[in-house]
């Protein structure tokens, strides 16, 4: 009897002891986080694709996934993005990918963009004068090319940086500028500068096929966060010029 009960005992602590590591363990264990997949997404450093950060960062964010948004010249990111160096790309004119295969264009479309000829409010403005020799139209680099489907012929000068010059033009630096920006700036520029429009664009999300799996999913995440978005949006415009 003394020695069952002392066997009994041993194994009672011993099952004791077991049950204290183990809850040791689990405290003293590091709790592990799991952690979102981050991908990368390229921007034009234009002013107009700024304004989408903030709505491209919550449709992935929703989605379960962090970005990395990266700002270059139009020219370049779009290359970048073809080769599938970045997964996604803020906001593509629907020409730039129509014809590219590794690239998808996602709906809705984020909006539309009008080409303009924005000129100083001291010379006159219309594309014949523009057109003339002596004067010189500036351009990005990435929307000059935009002309060419119209047949118009300017006598260009070409930067990286769009933003730089509306700067230019606001100051009375340059006379002359083709300019791609959202349509709902076209009050605010009418009142600055006078304008002709020469043709309309839509904008769009762009994914390199890569994550194509996530095609529907961020589509239905732009369908239900474009409409809020725009919301705020439109008080953003001074932003641009002012």
């Amino acid at each position: 009897m003394g020695g069952n009960t002392k066997l009994s005992l041993i194994s009672k602590l011993t099952r004791s002891f077991s049950h204290l590591l183990i809850l040791i363990a689990v405290l003293v264990t590091p709790t592990v986080t799991a952690q979102k997949e981050k991908l990368s997404v390229s921007s034009p450093n234009h002013p107009k694709a700024y304004f989408y950060w903030p709505l491209i960062s919550q449709v992935y964010n929703s989605l379960g996934f962090d970005i990395e948004i990266v700002s270059m010249p139009s020219g370049r990111g779009l290359k970048e993005l073809e080769k599938g160096m970045f997964q996604a790309d803020v906001a593509r004119l629907s020409y730039a990918i129509d014809t590219r295969e590794s690239l998808i264009k996602l709906t809705p479309p984020l909006g539309n963009a009008i080409l303009y000829l924005l000129c100083n409010k001291k010379v006159t403005c219309d594309i014949d004068t523009a057109m003339s020799e002596q004067n010189r139209v500036f351009a990005a680099k990435g929307t000059k090319h935009l002309t060419e489907s119209l047949d118009l012929k300017f006598n260009f000068a070409t930067i990286e940086n769009a933003a730089t010059l509306l700067q230019m033009l606001k100051i009375d630096r340059i006379d002359y500028l083709i300019y791609l920006e959202h349509e709902d700036t076209l009050p605010l520029f009418k009142e600055k500068f006078n304008l002709v429009q020469l043709g309309k664009v839509t904008i769009h999300h762009t994914i390199h096929k890569s994550i194509g799996h996530l095609e529907s999913d961020i589509s239905n995440q732009l369908t239900n966060l474009l409409p809020k978005f725009k919301e705020k949006y439109k008080y953003s415009l001074s932003n641009i010029i002012d």
